[in-house]
């Protein structure tokens, strides 16, 4: 295990939790995009919008694609990893369209999912619904 700075400590997770590496509890997906030449700044029909890091933290720069290029899509409720910052390795989620090349997607295992999210009833519930 690596050393932590001084007056730091690796959190105690008990005997049901292990340590994982993220790759073993999820799948990592990157993004991508067209040439710039492709952006366009208003909506239009057959495009979709670009979600980049940025987007999480303002709407001013809105970008669209053709529909035809976005090999790499997301839902408001998928978890999105910035790749390069400010802020790397960011959490995010919320939005909705073709990611590009500075975000990823992260989809748990489904037995992850089942040991972490809230249960309502014995039903799990999605953390918007709560």
């Amino acid at each position: 295990m690596k050393k932590l700075p001084e007056g730091w400590e690796w959190k105690k997770l008990g005997e049901v939790w292990e340590w994982k590496k993220l790759g073993e509890v999820c799948e990592i997906i990157g993004g991508s995009q067209p040439s710039k030449t492709k952006f366009i700044y208003q909506d239009k029909k057959d495009y979709i919008r670009l979600i980049q890091v940025r987007d999480f933290r303002t709407d001013k720069y809105i970008t669209y694609i053709p529909i035809s290029d976005a090999k790499r899509k997301c839902t408001k409720d998928d978890i999105m990893i910035g790749r390069y910052g400010p802020p790397i390795f960011g959490i995010f989620r919320g939005l909705e369209g073709a990611y590009n090349v500075a975000l990823m997607k992260a989809i748990p295992d489904e037995c992850l999912i089942d040991m972490i999210l809230p249960r309502k009833n014995g039903q799990v519930v999605k953390p918007h619904l709560l």
